[in-house]
């Protein structure tokens, strides 16, 4: 445990999905505005891809906390595209309607499904789908084209929202039938090198840091070593300040993490 040495309130740099270190770089805010543009919009597909890595979780988790209190919205956030075609319908139908469709058939869970869809027309649905390029049943992308059909007035009832990383987009151009709807396609990218510094000096400061903790030349090895990648920044640093403070360090300098890349390279390649 190295936080109290460098007088933090918390772990800066854990590679987990928690709002509170959430860094709205260029690429985030952008993606952010164009998944609100979907989901407000009414717009019947959407994929939005980034490498291993990039944050899209995080911004899956808070899409889901914007909306979900809501009362003119339903979200549906499924983590576990893995799940066989039953499952899957069990797991929209209990997010969308709080019924878990114990014993109901893949016929029944549909119809149940659309029964409430249209019932509920005034409201916004939205069935977001995380590292969706794990869909191993094809099945799945068919029922849930045939979901975001379901139209009232003119306007799309349900958005359904592809998020995983790049080979997703492959998947889905096999399907023509799918990618005929998708309204919107977007790419994560990573942070520049002038946004690394702004990261991770930001979730410093989340953490409770009140002075400068990584050295400008520190900065400028950060972004060579990891191009950018929030979840590489991640590592890298949270291995640097504990090597800091075993060197007993008062700041965390370009030996330092050419250091603990080195290492961390040498681990990947072993």
């Amino acid at each position: 445990m190295y936080e109290s040495y460098w007088n933090l309130k918390d772990k800066p740099f854990e590679n987990t999905p928690d709002p509170r270190f959430f860094f709205l770089s260029r690429q985030h805010n952008e993606i952010l505005s164009r998944f609100m543009y979907v989901i407000e919009q009414r717009k019947q597909m959407a994929m939005f891809t980034g490498e291993y890595g990039s944050g899209k979780t995080l911004i899956n988790m808070m899409m889901l906390s914007r909306y979900k209190d809501k009362l003119d919205y339903r979200i549906a956030l499924i983590i576990n595209p893995r799940l066989d075609l039953l499952d899957f319908l069990r797991e929209i139908h209990y997010q969308l309607k709080k019924d878990t469709a114990v014993g109901m058939t893949k016929f029944e869970i549909l119809n149940s499904l659309r029964d409430t869809i249209l019932e509920n027309s005034h409201l916004k649905k939205v069935i977001i789908i995380d590292e969706a390029q794990m869909i191993e049943d094809l099945n799945v992308f068919e029922e849930l084209r045939l979901l975001s059909n379901l139209t009232f007035t003119n306007q799309f009832l349900t958005s359904i929202i592809l998020v995983g990383q790049p080979q997703l987009k492959e998947k889905i151009y096999q399907i023509p039938q799918l990618r005929q709807r998708i309204a919107l396609v977007h790419h994560l990218g990573h942070l520049a090198e002038d946004e690394v510094k702004e990261y991770v000096n930001y979730r410093l400061r989340a953490a409770g840091a009140r002075y400068t903790i990584f050295t400008d030349e520190a900065m400028g090895f950060i972004f060579e070593s990891t191009r950018g990648v929030p979840r590489l920044i991640n590592t890298l640093c949270d291995i640097s300040l504990a090597i800091g403070k075993a060197q007993g360090k008062s700041v965390v300098d370009k030996e330092i993490i050419e250091q603990v890349s080195g290492e961390i390279i040498k681990e990947i390649n072993a």
